[in-house]
């Protein structure tokens, strides 16, 4: 083995060995200033207290696990609704508001006008009675869809919201106004 190589190795070493030395001392500096300085006490919250999170506002369950694994369409695989909210509305938002939610998640997506708008799907054919990518129509146009038109729970025999979210795509800015 020529002898330059056994020097180089131990160089190699000598500098794992530093460099490693250095993230361990950085690592019990963090672990002493965490100690020592737990944080300010008016950042602590109520232990008592906690978030409730209403995923896309009020929205009918879907059946896990039997949703399309490439568009990932949920409106074809729902239980049979319980009421009329869909997922993602200013009237679904409100309604998980109104019955306690704390956080509500929602989705956004950005329109051909450089607008945001409140809903799931990058594309339209799932849930709506529109085509196509959401990022090629304008909000004017998305605000003229049935957002309920896609919803069975029977395989397409019927569609329980079908008619009932006609113009209830939400622009993101709208959301401001809800209390």
């Amino acid at each position: 083995m020529p002898q330059g190589y056994a020097l180089k190795g131990a160089g190699n070493m000598k500098k794992t060995f530093r460099v490693l030395s250095v993230l361990f001392i950085i690592f019990l500096l963090f672990i002493c200033f965490r100690y020592f300085y737990p944080g300010k006490k008016d950042m602590e919250k109520d232990k008592n207290k906690f978030e409730v999170l209403a995923h896309r506002g009020l929205h009918t369950n879907w059946k896990k696990g039997s949703y399309h694994p490439v568009s990932g369409c949920e409106a074809k695989h729902i239980y049979e609704p319980a009421h009329e909210y869909i997922e993602n509305t200013m009237d679904s938002i409100s309604a998980a508001f109104n019955m306690g939610a704390t956080i509500v998640e929602i989705d956004i997506r950005r329109t051909k006008d450089d607008k945001l708008m409140v809903f799931h799907d990058y594309m339209l054919e799932c849930r709506t009675n529109g085509e196509g990518h959401i990022n090629t129509h304008t909000m004017k146009y998305l605000k003229t869809l049935d957002i309920g038109y896609g919803y069975t729970h029977d395989d397409g025999k019927t569609y329980p919201l079908r008619g009932k979210g006609m113009g209830k795509m939400p622009e993101f800015a709208a959301l401001s106004s809800l209390q």
